[in-house]
């Protein structure tokens, strides 16, 4: 499956709540569901006739820059996404989702005062993904690559079942960086097969996270 995987890059440069319930959680944390996103009726009756023509379309709103109350990190992210927040006191474990619950952007953030090598921070990521991906079906990682900003991305991918039944592959770019004594796991998820559509957009937000070292949980 490996010939499927497209990575986004940071120079150039989503959690699916229906197919993911009961994942997302930080590294050491339980498993928990993920809330329904809330919409209007009209929101509704639209998104159906909508999904209904396109199985694998995303609502991708207005970027808009979401600031945690501690100052610890910014994103910019569709205004019309639900956040979940599954975050304790030690460890951040955001998740946006948009209203089909087909693409989303997760940032998992916790201090540790050990300065990790480019191995090791492979290692949390592999964590993670164990934690939270692996176990969904054909799973496939690539190679990891290191960014111009010492971050480092790994696209991995696996098939995911739709509402509808329709099986699709669904694509997942994850950059693992330290920055001070906060190490964070940025994650974005699309459909495969929408990945040029979806491309431009979701380098924007990734572009635009930003951590501050210099703030505290």
């Amino acid at each position: 499956m490996t010939n499927f995987l497209r990575r986004l890059t940071l120079v150039a440069s989503l959690l699916v709540t229906m197919l993911l319930a009961a994942c997302a959680v930080g590294q050491n944390g339980a498993p928990a569901p993920l809330e329904e996103p809330t919409v209007t009726l009209s929101e509704q009756e639209s998104l159906e006739a909508t999904t209904e023509a396109d199985p694998l379309f995303v609502e991708f709103g207005e970027l808009v820059t979401y600031e945690h109350p501690s100052g610890v990190f910014s994103l910019d992210v569709p205004a019309n996404w639900v956040l979940i927040d599954q975050s304790r006191p030690d460890e951040l474990f955001m998740t946006w989702t948009d209203t089909t619950r087909k693409g989303g952007v997760i940032i998992n953030l916790f201090e540790d005062e050990t300065a990790y090598n480019e191995e090791e921070l492979l290692s949390i990521l592999d964590a993670f993904l164990s934690n939270n991906f692996s176990g969904q079906p054909e799973f496939e990682a690539d190679t990891p690559e290191i960014q111009n900003d010492g971050s480092i991305l790994l696209a991995w991918a696996y098939v995911a079942t739709a509402a509808s039944g329709e099986k699709f592959l669904l694509l997942g770019n994850s950059f693992v960086e330290q920055r001070g004594n906060k190490i964070s796991i940025l994650t974005t998820l699309i459909p495969d097969e929408r990945f040029d559509e979806y491309v431009e957009v979701t380098n924007v937000m990734i572009n635009s996270y930003r951590i501050n070292p210099d703030a505290s949980l």
